[in-house]
């Protein structure tokens, strides 16, 4: 299939195999340092919780630090990076139906670089509508005579991605107000990033080609399922 020259793709297999049917988007190194324009929103956000808000907040946000998602990167080690920075932002969501996890930690990559004027998610690259049709996985799914179910476990945060598009996609986060802001950056898909939908489907595919000559009905399982959620059979 024709490909689209893309200065950001998610993996290279994707733009290879697919076509973007998408003009190429500018390079990252469009976007400027923005630490003041994050700190400013984080600030504000950290202002408008209470104590038991805060602690739930922070319980969520070390959570993704504790698993590799986040990395804390030392003052030192932030100005040494030599490629092109941004920070985006990040605030929570409560779930008032949820009996586990009451408030989310919600992250920002639309968010315009104040200097630069676009955001990390206008310059990646978007990738194809690879997700397989509702209807398919519904039917396909009831016409089985055995079946089983599963869910894919932090599925999005389960895509490492590059230092480039890591170190434009920092965050700024504190224990509390009288702290300095510490310095992360996302080492994984996130949801929220417009790569994930298609770097989840395309990452899946790549699992199953991987372990095929292990066992094909294994790997031809993979791709019975609807985006996180297992359903073959």
């Amino acid at each position: 299939a024709p490909t689209v020259p893309s200065p950001e793709p998610l993996e290279e297999s994707l733009l290879r195999t697919r076509d973007l049917r998408a003009s190429p988007s500018p390079p990252l190194e469009v976007l400027e340092d923005n630490e003041g324009q994050a700190a400013g929103f984080q600030a504000k956000i950290e202002s408008s919780m209470d104590p038991e808000a805060r602690e739930a907040y922070n319980n969520a946000f070390y959570e993704y630090v504790a698993v590799g998602t986040f990395q804390e990167l030392s003052r030192e080690e932030a100005n040494a990076y030599k490629g092109p920075v941004n920070y985006i932002v990040h605030h929570p969501v409560i779930k008032t139906t949820s009996q586990s996890t009451k408030v989310r930690m919600v992250s920002n990559s639309s968010l315009k670089n104040r200097k630069a004027g676009v955001s990390p998610n206008d310059l990646f690259a978007k990738g194809p509508n690879s997700l397989r049709p509702v209807i398919e996985a519904q039917v396909g799914f009831r016409s089985m005579e055995h079946i089983a179910a599963y869910d894919l476990t932090r599925a999005y945060n389960s895509v490492h991605t590059t230092a480039r598009q890591n170190h434009v996609r920092r965050l700024l986060w504190r224990r509390k107000k009288t702290d300095p802001w510490s310095i992360y950056i996302i080492t994984r898909m996130h949801f929220g990033d417009v790569p994930s939908a298609a770097g989840l489907e395309e990452s899946k595919r790549l699992i199953g080609e991987a372990g095929a000559h292990i066992c094909p009905v294994t790997s031809h399982q993979i791709t019975l399922g609807y985006v996180d959620d297992g359903c073959c059979g």
